[in-house]
């Protein structure tokens, strides 16, 4: 679920009948308590081990596009990607956030549009690699139709995630071979290189680092890990085990 929904099924237990109004309210209060207690976050939370490198390799690649797909609000998702320090790559206008759409699947068919648009990338689904950890992460990107390097750093096994139907499983980003192997796949399958063929492995995914080769856009993942915070709890936000840790909004 994205913070739109998790808001308004909330304020239905609580017999209230939610609109747009009140949750951007809420967003935008949601947003100042993040920046306001940001100290709060460094205190109970931390980075996962090999999110920061994994983000810093694909920078280094020719032509990468980081960003971010979320169930979190955009200027949330900034917040918590800042705090510990996993931002500096990151193409935050390129994403998919929870105010963007109610369907996650939607959220990584936004943010590839919007690489698309800013890239000018004849931009293929199976130019995309996803990066999530939970099988309903797996499931967005099997709707969007793109692959998925699926990593276990959540509460979900590598086999779990294998029967999701992730195209390729790790146990965590310390573990970084299959990523640049699937990299230098799609980049060496990139029909924009001289010499390359077409040929794509079949897969799906979620998330968002996107890089891409030769002008096409290759790869997405989520550094950010998920964050409990009163409504604006964030399920979708788990993705490629960057951040741990919770807030109480």
């Amino acid at each position: 679920m994205t913070e739109p929904v998790i808001f308004c099924r909330t304020a239905q237990l609580h017999g209230i009948t939610s609109d747009r109004t009140m949750f951007d309210e809420f967003a935008r209060r949601s947003t100042e308590l993040h920046r306001l207690r940001a100290h709060d976050l460094r205190e109970r939370g931390h980075a996962l081990p090999g999110a920061a490198a994994a983000i810093d390799t694909v920078a280094a690649l020719d032509g990468v596009v980081q960003s971010v797909v979320t169930g979190n609000i955009r200027a949330v998702a900034r917040t918590k990607l800042q705090v510990f320090g996993l931002d500096t790559h990151i193409q935050f206008p390129h994403g998919g956030y929870g105010d963007d759409h109610d369907d996650r699947a939607e959220l990584v068919r936004t943010a590839t549009a919007r690489t698309r648009a800013a890239t000018g990338a004849q931009l293929a689904l199976a130019d995309v690699l996803l990066i999530g950890d939970t099988p309903a992460d797996v499931a967005a990107a099997r709707a969007a139709g793109v692959p998925v390097l699926a990593v276990a750093t959540g509460r979900t096994t590598a086999a779990e995630l294998a029967d999701a139907g992730a195209t390729t499983t790790i146990r965590d980003l310390q573990d970084a071979a299959p990523l640049h192997a699937l990299l230098r796949f799609n980049c060496a399958n990139d029909p924009a290189r001289p010499g390359a063929s077409t040929s794509y492995p079949s897969g799906r995914g979620s998330r968002a680092v996107r890089a891409h080769c030769g002008g096409r856009t290759g790869v997405e993942w989520s550094p950010v890990r998920r964050f409990g915070h009163g409504l604006a709890g964030c399920p979708v936000s788990a993705g490629a085990g960057g951040v741990e840790g919770g807030m109480d909004a």
